[in-house]
């Protein structure tokens, strides 16, 4: 299961709607939606962020047209075990989503599973990873 560090669940039950998800499906990744919210968990714009536009029925692995896959990401143990994450320096996660999708489908989950507190510091998935190093050095 991979979230943000300023991400956080919205219920006791995420991990058990990611295990249902998994064994619905010969998946090796699922992929959830969110809810972005502001510091006191108040929704915020852009809302939902859910990709709904992509369904299995318009495509199978069609996460794969996401700029990003969102969160959270959870990956099959045994098939990351049997895979291993490349060492890509950046991206890691859509390197080995890219590579799970060759064998196996991509699960989704269209509900919100967790909460993005949006704040200026919030990377967008437009900012290329040299702005990312940037802005990190010149917050600390």
């Amino acid at each position: 299961m991979q979230l943000d560090s300023d991400d956080l669940y919205n219920s006791h039950d995420v991990l058990k709607t990611i295990v249902s998800r998994f064994r619905s499906g010969n998946f090796g990744m699922v992929v959830g939606s969110y809810m972005m919210v502001d510091f006191n968990g108040n929704p915020i714009p852009p809302g939902l962020i859910s990709h709904e536009e992509w369904t299995d029925s318009n495509g199978p692995n069609n996460a794969l047209r996401i700029n990003g896959f969102g969160a959270p990401r959870a990956f099959f143990t045994p098939v990351a075990r049997g895979i291993l994450f490349p060492n890509v320096s950046y991206g890691e996660d859509y390197a080995m989503a890219l590579r799970i999708s060759r064998e196996y489908g991509i699960g989704r989950i269209y509900e919100p599973l967790c909460f993005v507190p949006g704040h200026e510091l919030r990377l967008n998935k437009t900012v290329d990873m040299f702005d990312r190093q940037w802005l990190h050095m010149s917050s600390g």
